[in-house]
């Protein structure tokens, strides 16, 4: 894999992390816990749509709750590589599908889940 993939666990500037968002195609977030833990959000996953990427995750990752599997985004099946891989090859070989899921993705952060969005809904909260 080391062909393929650069690990950067020292973490990245917001201009270079803009940089890695805007050189990608697909973001592949294939994180899975089991029960109990089971895996949060995972800001990543909503920052790669914002910036215009299709996503492929695992079903089971909390970001399902609130995305709709082949709508804004694709779910895999946990420990089943090739669902993921399924994904990724219909967005490669499908271009209309891929626009239409990454902008979707992108619509549905920009509308639900802006720092706008949230912050409107902490006012809304402290106003009632």
């Amino acid at each position: 894999m080391d062909e393929y993939v650069e690990l950067r666990t020292e973490g990245v500037s917001e201009e270079e992390l803009l940089q890695v968002y805007d050189s990608a195609h697909i973001l592949v977030h294939p994180v899975f816990l089991p029960p109990p833990q089971y895996y949060g959000w995972g800001l990543v996953v909503f920052e790669a749509m914002a910036a215009g990427l299709p996503v492929v995750l695992c079903s089971t990752t909390g970001a399902t709750e609130v995305l709709t599997d082949g709508k804004n985004a694709l779910f895999a099946e946990p420990d089943d590589v090739e669902s993921f891989a399924l994904g990724v090859k219909r967005l490669i070989t499908d271009p209309e599908y891929y626009g239409r899921i990454a902008q979707n993705g992108q619509n549905f952060v920009k509308d639900s889940i802006s720092w706008d969005r949230y912050t409107e809904s902490m006012m809304e909260l402290f106003k009632e």
